[in-house]
């Protein structure tokens, strides 16, 4: 597929630490605070004071738009919903699934490379499958806005 744009959406459960994290933000950029870490202790006592308005669910969704192999613009979309606190978990599961494969053996090539298609979702499921995960994927059909731009997103073997 030629990929044209991704974009991958974060954001913050309750809209008032949202909004609290957008204003730290413009005061980092204004210069006022340099490094945040420093008031981590009263940060994190102020957001655990709002832990009984949410929830333990988290999610992430992934979107890619681009050409699919027969030129039509199409949307794909990868959404990701942990419950029970396992959101935590989800940045580490990739560095397992690689953990693994370099034990098994299936990397060929050593040092530093592009992280781009060095294992598939399958292979996440298999690791996450023991957690409180679920996810879905979609295609949906894009109108032809506009060219769009082709790019090599995989690496030469």
């Amino acid at each position: 597929e030629h990929v044209r744009d991704v974009r991958f959406g974060a954001g913050l459960e309750l809209g008032a630490l949202h909004l609290a994290m957008w204003v730290m933000a413009g005061v980092a950029r204004a210069g006022v605070v340099r490094n945040w870490s420093v008031h981590s202790p009263w940060i994190a006592a102020l957001a655990r004071k709002f832990e009984a308005f949410g929830t333990d669910a988290g999610a992430m969704r992934v979107v890619v738009d681009g050409l699919d192999q027969g030129g039509t613009p199409v949307s794909r979309r990868w959404t990701l919903i942990a419950r029970d606190g396992h959101g935590p978990r989800i940045p580490t599961m990739p560095a397992l699934v690689l953990t693994r494969g370099m034990i098994d053996g299936c990397f060929p090539r050593s040092g530093a490379q592009p992280c781009v298609a060095l294992f598939r979702l399958s292979r996440f499921n298999e690791a996450v499958a023991h957690l409180s995960i679920g996810q879905s994927e979609e295609t949906i059909a894009l109108p032809s806005r506009r060219p769009f731009k082709v790019a090599n997103v995989m690496p030469d073997s």
